[in-house]
């Protein structure tokens, strides 16, 4: 064979090359993206899993390996290993869904573990190579699911939480409206939620500064600039609050800056408690420490002071005894000075109203002539007109006549000062039905309620604190003591007084007293001024000379044999001494209070362990101890208020003899 040449045939396979390069780099990123997925991804043909991603094996808790080849109706919570499936619900799926179609769900599955879990479920028809497939993504939401749950739980118990809380929330926007309102806020301001959603604070709600309640304020502004001044998150205060009928609450609140990025403000919550009640509490126990300090200077000089009025006043009832002419010009003069005597006497109890020593000497009567009495005494010679309305059957009061008597005629003297070219004062007494809806009051006890009503001024704001201070007063010549001796009774009473009043529409106050228990109404008739002779023997104790002095004019005048002692001690000796010689008192006087000695109230227990039927009469112008009030409870058969006239003296003898 003869070699002629090379036959050499050269094909261009750089095109090739290229194309299979290209297809190993999309393989490649394919298989990156199918691997790396966050969702489980998984190849089913014609029912079985032919390929899947490591988060398939993930969620499912196993190897690829248990995977491949099983059928994914296998991992479904439904599948029951006994029974055919042939028509299970995958299945119906794959033969129904048309290439280029997919279809989505929520399905629970169940892991090699055991565990279950439910997934967004995502089946599309592909064709690849003349070849059917389903492609199928699994989402695992069960963390999000949980999530999902616990924030709905979180939230129920928050509005559950905020529905049922004893304080009031708002929640505002940056700009100052209202997103949140619950119902608590919804009780204090008067507004319901559909009234104030999306309106700005300042556009429903009026605030006034706590200890300037006649300044309003936005309080949205205020929060705001103390933020931008301070750059505090957290703030809190008191505030007083006009709510929707016009009633001013008194409220403290906590405010939380919400902060979203630095330095920008998401919103504000507030947090409000009506505290209306506490601090009405609280004023009434500052009245009362104020009283409490006037009383101890009240309490200090009444008792001297009255010892001082006893003698004059018993020296000049026995001198008018001694005239022949009660019309002579000395009985007039006489008659004058019991007169101012009498004055002093009732000053003395008014300064005694503020202290302990004061306790009111109650007896149960009816209000209603009462009332009516002391309107008519105080309004004489006057141009006002009164109205008086008083319930039919006005519960009966336990009180101290006198001390209510000049309770109301306070009361109704500022009323008509209140309106110097005349008008109308309203009077009304009625029955508290439902203590426990107004503040201060017991809800286990029973009420009667006067008021009184004048068509003056009213009070400026900025005094309304202090009317019932001591010595406090707007008028020229006033002495500060009407209104502060007003409330010390009605205190002392077991009461409580309030009022209302608003700068040119007048003012009215209310008088709450507790309802006596059941007692019948005491009428004892009065006896007449005269001095009827009478024999026994009376001994005395009074650490006062004057005072013994005037008791012995007094009783020698009416016909008693009369004993004299200065002191606890030098009585008893003289009592028991006497005693056993069979020499026996018919009354003995004793005073309440003894410096330096032992006074009334041990004497008395002391006289009834030697004599229980001993007639014994207390007699005191002051006390710290209630005992000149609840006389009997200590063994005393009647009491003897100093300064004293013979025929007051004579009238108890009169009762008991």
């Amino acid at each position: 064979h003869e070699f002629i040449g090379v036959f050499l045939v050269i094909n261009d396979i750089s095109v090739l090359r290229k194309a299979e390069q290209d297809l190993m780099k999309t393989q490649i990123r394919y298989w990156s993206l199918f691997e790396s997925a966050n969702e489980a991804f998984l190849v089913i043909k014609e029912g079985k899993i032919e390929e899947c991603n490591k988060k398939a094996s993930a969620i499912f808790k196993c190897s690829k390996e248990d995977l491949i080849g099983r059928h994914l109706w296998e991992l479904s919570t439904d599948y029951k290993p006994n029974i055919s499936n042939e028509n299970n619900k995958f299945n119906q799926i794959f033969e129904n869904l048309a290439i280029g179609d997919e279809i989505q769900f929520q399905y629970a599955f169940r892991r090699f573990d055991k565990t279950t879990f439910e997934a967004d479920t995502k089946f599309s028809h592909i064709r690849i190579l003349e070849q059917s497939y389903i492609f199928c993504i699994l989402n695992d939401n069960s963390f999000q699911r949980k999530l999902q749950l616990a924030l709905t739980r979180e939230r129920n118990l928050l509005n559950t939480t905020l529905n049922h809380i004893q304080d009031a929330v708002f929640s505002l926007n940056s700009e100052g409206e209202i997103l949140l309102f619950n119902p608590m806020a919804e009780n204090i301001t008067g507004f319901s939620r559909n009234e104030v959603i999306c309106k700005k604070l300042s556009e429903v709600l009026t605030f006034y500064f706590f200890d300037r309640n006649s300044i309003s304020f936005s309080l949205f502004d205020e929060i705001k600039e103390k933020y931008l001044q301070t750059q505090s998150k957290f703030f809190e205060d008191r505030v007083i609050m006009q709510t929707k009928s016009n009633l001013k609450r008194k409220l403290s609140y906590h405010c939380s800056v919400m902060i979203q990025i630095p330095n920008q403000i998401q919103g504000y919550v507030f947090v409000f408690r009506d505290i209306t009640v506490q601090e009405k509490i609280r004023e009434e126990r500052l009245k009362a420490q104020k009283m409490e300090s006037i009383g101890l200077l009240a309490g200090g000089i009444a008792h001297d002071f009255n010892n001082i009025l006893a003698s004059i006043l018993g020296n000049v009832s026995i001198a008018k005894l001694e005239l022949e002419s009660e019309n002579s010009e000395v009985c007039q003069l006489l008659n004058e000075t019991e007169h101012a005597i009498n004055r002093a006497k009732n000053l003395t109890k008014q300064l005694l109203t503020f202290s302990k020593g004061g306790a009111p000497i109650k007896k149960v009567i009816s209000l209603k002539n009462l009332i009516e009495e002391s309107t008519k005494f105080a309004l004489r010679g006057t141009n006002i007109r009164y109205f008086y309305h008083c319930s039919p059957n006005l519960w009966n009061v336990e009180v101290d006549e006198g001390q209510i008597g000049q309770c109301l005629h306070n009361l109704i003297i500022n009323a008509k000062q209140a309106m110097p070219e005349g008008g109308n004062i309203i009077i009304e007494a009625s029955n508290v039905e439902n203590p426990e809806k107004i503040p201060v009051l017991r809800s286990d006890k029973k009420y009667i309620m006067i008021s009184i009503l004048d068509q003056g001024q009213g009070i400026p704001l900025k005094i309304q604190s202090k009317i019932f201070d001591p010595y406090f007063t707007t008028k020229e010549h006033g002495s500060g003591l009407g209104l502060a001796i007003v409330y010390s009774i009605i205190t002392n009473h077991g009461g409580n007084i309030d009022f209302d009043s608003k700068p040119g529409e007048g003012t009215i106050f209310y008088i709450y007293l507790p309802v006596a228990e059941e007692k019948s109404i005491n009428q004892k008739k009065e006896t007449q001024q005269n001095i009827s002779q009478k024999t026994g023997r009376i001994l005395i104790m009074d650490d006062e000379r004057p005072i013994r002095m005037i008791f012995d004019k007094m009783l020698s005048r009416i016909g008693f044999k009369v004993d004299l002692t200065k002191e606890g001690h030098e009585l008893l000796a003289l009592y028991k001494n006497n005693y056993e010689k069979g020499i026996f008192y018919d009354y003995l006087i004793l005073d309440l209070t003894i410096p330096g000695g032992i006074g009334g109230k041990e004497v008395a227990k002391k006289i009834k362990d030697i004599d229980k039927n001993q007639k014994i009469i207390v007699t005191s112008g002051y006390s710290n101890d209630p005992i000149m009030s609840n006389y009997q409870d200590y063994g005393f058969i009647a009491r003897l208020e100093k300064p004293f006239t013979i025929y007051e003296l004579n009238k108890i003898f009169e009762n008991y003899n």
